[in-house]
């Protein structure tokens, strides 16, 4: 076989390989660290943010998030978790959920511009969502309501 046929037949074996793969696959596989909540009248796809690093970083420095999307900060005990705003570029929601799934305190349209000031819950929680700002009240969530979704012995460090 020449060459130039090897190198024809390697090409063809590559893109089938890659188109039958692609195609094996779900058209949107969801990142491993993911979860979906139920706030009653909307679910919220939310990424998880179980370790120090990622609990520290938050929402700082990235872009605004899409609607029905959230970070949940997720705490190895319950506690009175205070947040601020700084490197924010959005306006956020914050609140504070404790290990049974009842929002115990919340903030709303929290902006950049606060930053130093910082928000402390008045009760202890064990989770804390963030969400874009606007999207507790138009979802209808109030202190009170219960998140649905968060797995029981959820871990973090």
């Amino acid at each position: 076989m020449s060459t130039r046929v090897w190198w024809g037949v390697l090409a063809l074996a590559i893109f089938l390989s890659a188109w039958i793969g692609a195609r094996a696959l779900p058209a949107h596989a969801p990142a491993t660290d993911d979860l979906f909540l139920s706030t009653g009248s909307s679910t919220i796809r939310v990424e998880l943010a179980t370790t120090t690093a990622a609990r520290a970083q938050g929402l700082s420095g990235r872009a605004p998030l899409p609607p029905g999307e959230g970070l949940l900060f997720v705490f190895p005990r319950d506690g009175q978790y205070s947040f601020w705003m700084k490197d924010m570029r959005f306006s956020i929601d914050m609140l504070w959920i404790a290990a049974d799934g009842t929002v115990v305190d919340m903030r709303e349209n929290v902006a950049p511009e606060t930053y130093p000031s910082s928000f402390t819950p008045r009760a202890p929680a064990r989770f804390v969502l963030e969400l874009s700002a606007g999207h507790a009240r138009s979802s209808g969530i109030s202190i009170g309501a219960r998140i649905q979704g968060i797995p029981a012995g959820l871990a973090s460090e």
